[in-house]
């Protein structure tokens, strides 16, 4: 029974400062930069499929330096994937801080997600960290008033409370929304 494996490491080339080392039967060592399609490919599947967490947040940490994040679709989905589904707080830590300031509606809708569901206190705390930039959406606000009242830990309620109180106008409209429901 032979079985595929990625290692994720850094090479000393500024030029090439990705080294992934595949090992399907024989190995074969792939260099270069997350701007190469075949090697954003391999870390992506690293994320998603690697049963090492250690190389989940190696590529995790990789992928969120990528450049222009929003609008490489195949690696914010592997982000949000890593984000919703993977056991390992550290790799969700790794993957919130990649998306901090990444504005797209799925990265939106995972936040809220996670804040709302995650089971790690500083999972949910970064998660609302990273809320701050789409506090003109009714959802988060809802979301985060939800969080600041009802979280079981006291340190995620008052972030989420200080979060909410950047937002212009955030009592009366969220206030409204609520009585309206």
């Amino acid at each position: 029974c032979s079985s595929d494996l990625i290692s994720v490491g850094k090479s000393d080339d500024p030029d090439n400062p990705i080294e992934l080392k595949l090992t399907t039967g024989q190995e074969m060592l792939l260099t270069g930069s997350a701007e190469r399609e075949d090697i954003l490919a391999a870390l992506e599947y690293v994320l998603v499929k690697d049963p090492n967490p250690g190389q989940r947040l190696q590529s995790a940490k990789i992928l969120g330096n990528t450049t222009d994040l929003s609008s490489k679709e195949s690696t914010l989905m592997a982000l949000l994937s890593a984000l919703l589904t993977d056991e390992n707080p550290g790799v969700k830590l790794s993957v919130l801080k990649s998306l901090q300031g990444v504005y797209s509606p799925m990265v939106k809708d995972a936040l809220i997600k996670t804040v709302l569901e995650d089971e790690n206190e500083a999972v949910r705390r970064a998660a609302v960290e990273n809320m701050s930039y789409y506090l003109s959406d009714l959802s988060v606000r809802s979301a985060l008033l939800l969080v600041s009242r009802m979280d079981p830990i006291e340190s995620v309620r008052f972030q989420a409370y200080q979060i909410l109180a950047q937002a212009p106008d955030t009592d009366n409209q969220i206030d409204e929304s609520l009585d309206a429901q």
